[in-house]
């Protein structure tokens, strides 16, 4: 005798129906709906912690070039008032490039040499940079900051986040993140 459990009716097509494929549809749209928001914050801020992660590297290039060159590196930071975004902040062997009454004074004179100029991306803003009431620092020969020069640098976004590079007195740069401009950690 023959088990009707095991006989397959052979009429019916194979494949997913109409429902179960707008069932599939409607949780994917209702999980791209919930993602887009979150992934859409995500990159201002990636872009900001980026920017703050290349200036405290920049500085660890400029102490290394100083050491290297055994001559003074500068920075000098162009800042801008936020909402507005953008500012840069640009790289530069200290020299005096042919007038040395100009060497090491931390400002970038005519002659002298260009290392890298670096300009903030979208939605990021260089709010603020206050080394001892300039807007400009550097290293010198040995490492440390050039002419006593320690401080800070300051840049913002649109989705209240805030990242900080300080200079210390021992050369260490240091970066520090806040989410109301306050307080850093």
């Amino acid at each position: 005798m023959r088990n009707s459990r095991f006989i397959f009716n052979k009429t019916e097509s194979e494949g997913f129906t109409f429902v179960e494929i707008a069932m599939v549809l409607c949780i994917i749209a209702l999980l791209t709906a919930v993602a887009v928001p979150v992934w859409s914050s995500w990159g201002p801020n990636m872009r900001l912690k980026g920017a703050a992660r290349d200036i405290y590297a920049n500085f660890q290039k400029a102490k290394l070039e100083a050491l290297k060159r055994s001559a003074d590196v500068g920075i000098v930071f162009n800042t801008v008032s936020f909402p507005a975004t953008g500012g840069s902040y640009t790289l530069f062997l200290d020299d005096g490039a042919g007038t040395i009454a100009n060497a090491g004074n931390s400002m970038l004179d005519i002659g002298e040499t260009v290392l890298s100029t670096v300009s903030m991306p979208n939605d990021c803003s260089l709010v603020s940079a206050d080394f001892m009431g300039n807007p400009r620092t550097g290293y010198n020969s040995q490492g440390f900051p050039a002419g006593v020069r320690v401080g800070n640098v300051t840049l913002q976004n649109s989705r209240s986040r805030w990242y900080q590079v300080s200079l210390a007195n021992s050369g260490y740069a240091r970066l520090t993140m806040s989410s109301d401009g306050i307080t850093y950690h």
